[in-house]
């Protein structure tokens, strides 16, 4: 289980930073996939092609996504992207807007690395963002729940 290729791009043909350890026509796969992302969806699961997943976040113009192998999960894999973007953010947007193909390689490239080596290795971080995940659910279960309490003892009251 493995984050096997990681890009971050803007629009459909900008790839500003790319990163990848293993040999592969991943850039091309991801690239084909990148033309047809629906720039409104938050979180997707593109495509399976072979053994392979494709996970994608958009926020605004930019997509941020990897491909793991089809045994990864998923909610680690939004996780590491959401890593990533947090990370990307942090540079000044004009300089994200006017950046040339792949000129964050050099910048992002050894974050991305060792992001995708944590994600990948880290048995603890996994189950923190499984757990995590997890009280998320349950907290929105929770506010559900008491929502629809109180519009049932609104309604008996009347």
């Amino acid at each position: 289980m493995s984050i096997i290729y990681t890009l971050i791009a803007r629009g459909k043909d900008t790839i500003l930073v790319d990163y990848t350890d293993a040999g592969g026509n991943f850039p091309q796969m991801a690239l084909n996939i990148l033309k047809k992302v629906q720039r409104n969806a938050k979180k997707a699961l593109v495509d399976n092609r072979g053994n392979y997943v494709f996970n994608y976040i958009t926020d605004d113009s930019f997509t941020y996504m990897c491909m793991t192998d089809m045994n990864f999960a998923k909610v680690t894999a939004f996780a590491y992207l959401e890593a990533i973007k947090e990370e990307f953010l942090r540079y000044p947007s004009e300089e994200r807007l006017r950046a040339l193909d792949h000129s964050f390689n050099g910048r992002m490239g050894s974050f991305i690395r060792e992001k995708a080596h944590a994600f990948t290795t880290d048995p603890k971080l996994n189950t923190d963002i499984t757990f995590g995940k997890l009280r998320e659910d349950i907290n929105d279960v929770k506010k559900i729940m008491t929502e629809n309490i109180g519009i049932h003892m609104e309604k008996l009251l009347r």
